[in-house]
């Protein structure tokens, strides 16, 4: 079976690609004269600029991320519909990839230019790379922009034009960044700082040109193997990261109008703080609150109380942030079928429309917030746990509407099903 003609574009797009950029290297160190420490730079510049263009791509991925909609922080932004569109394009930067791109800019970014100084900067013969007006930092340069320009050529004619940013997610997408990231990354810290003399750095200048091309050429033909898998229904076995639940960000239609329901303002200010206490960052500051109590214990100054007083409160806060992302502008409102629709004041159209031959089970639930204010919390299970969807802090009166809607249309739908009127 062969593959696609687009597939077959973009594997080769991506093998000229690996050829072309290693060729600058090649040249560098036979036309430029570079020594490891250059060539060492020029391929930390390389995961610098991949990992920008991979950042940026990542916006634009629209499957959803590979973690729960529970998860704290991140899960408010993992069923997030719309985002930034781009004009004359079909491309949408999609308010989902949010915390992904975060910790890809801010992170991996960060971690990027932090293990470059320590590592690549205290090379010897640094210094002279990075020198105003010197040879090799203009060669340097112009390998650097020829690395953008061909790392945007290469996301247009593969990702954009062949449209993979509809099969993919964030995830996926930092892939292609971070492996390169850590395999060089880890090579570059532990073997260069080891380079001394001359014969040695010649050796390890060879390795590192043939090492990187060869890496450059088996990730190639790995990602036409995992096209091909796709081809053949995924007989290969291969693994690569899954997509979730199927789920489209786009914005949904308008529904008519109807009375909103909304959570209890209190009740979700109440309920961030309880939330941020069972999360995982409520864990660690419990241990964090353990270890200030002993080391008060051992006769530790009372300052330290001041720590713990910080992070309770940057608890609180990130959970009540929280909550209120999710929460706080949502109503909720049934359209003209009885099909129960999620709305936010700051969304270009609807959430999610639950249609009520989904739902597995509805169940009410009191947290504490609710039971301080007589609320209500209402959980829907879908079907094949596909999803939790949880309604929270609701008025007893709204409960019972949406639950008397629910079972009336269920019970008209099995009325139509065995033709009773």
């Amino acid at each position: 079976m062969q593959l696609s003609r687009d597939t077959m574009f973009g594997r080769q797009a991506l093998l000229w690609w690996a050829v072309l950029s290693n060729a600058l290297s090649f040249l560098g160190v036979l036309l430029w004269n570079w020594d490891v420490t250059t060539l060492v730079s020029v391929y930390w510049l390389e995961i610098g600029i991949g990992l920008f263009w991979a950042t940026l791509k990542a916006g634009f991925a629209e499957r959803p991320a590979d973690y729960s909609s529970e998860m704290f922080l991140f899960g408010a932004f993992r069923y997030r519909r719309g985002g930034v569109s781009i004009p004359r394009t079909d491309l949408v930067w999609y308010l989902h990839n949010l915390p992904i791109v975060a910790i890809a800019g801010v992170g991996f970014g960060g971690a990027w230019i932090t293990i470059g100084l320590l590592a690549i900067g205290q090379m010897p013969g640094f210094q002279e790379v990075v020198q105003p007006g010197s040879g090799t930092l203009y060669s340097v340069l112009v390998v650097g922009i020829s690395l953008f320009v061909g790392n945007g050529w290469k996301t247009m004619s593969t990702y954009v034009s062949g449209r993979r940013y509809r099969e993919l997610n964030a995830q996926q997408v930092l892939q292609d960044a971070l492996w390169p990231l850590w395999t060089l990354g880890t090579v570059i810290i532990v073997v260069a700082p080891t380079v001394a003399g001359e014969i040695t750095a010649l050796l390890f200048l060879a390795s590192l040109l043939v090492v990187k091309f060869a890496f450059d050429l088996v990730w190639t033909f790995y990602g036409t193997m995992l096209s091909f898998e796709e081809e053949l229904g995924g007989s290969l076995e291969v693994d690569k990261t899954g997509t979730g639940h199927e789920w489209d960000p786009r914005p949904l239609e308008e529904s008519r109008p109807t009375d909103s329901i909304r959570s209890h303002r209190l009740g979700v200010l109440l309920g961030g703080v309880t939330n941020g206490v069972r999360s995982l960052a409520g864990t660690l500051v419990g241990l964090f609150g353990g270890w200030v109590c002993f080391v008060l214990v051992m006769g530790a100054d009372l300052v330290v109380l001041e720590w713990l007083a910080v992070a309770l409160a940057l608890l609180g806060g990130l959970g009540v942030f929280d909550h209120v992302l999710r929460h706080w502008w949502t109503r909720y409102q049934f359209d003209e079928t009885d099909d129960l629709v999620c709305y936010g004041a700051r969304s270009a159209g609807p959430h999610w429309r639950l249609d009520f031959d989904r739902i597995e089970s509805l169940e009410q639930d009191s947290s504490t917030p609710d039971r301080l204010l007589g609320t209500t919390t209402l959980r829907i299970d879908l079907e094949n746990g596909e999803r939790t969807i949880r309604l929270p802090h609701l008025e007893k009166s709204n409960v019972q509407k949406i639950e008397e809607t629910i079972g009336t249309s269920a019970a008209d739908a099995k009325r139509a099903a065995i033709g009773t009127p």
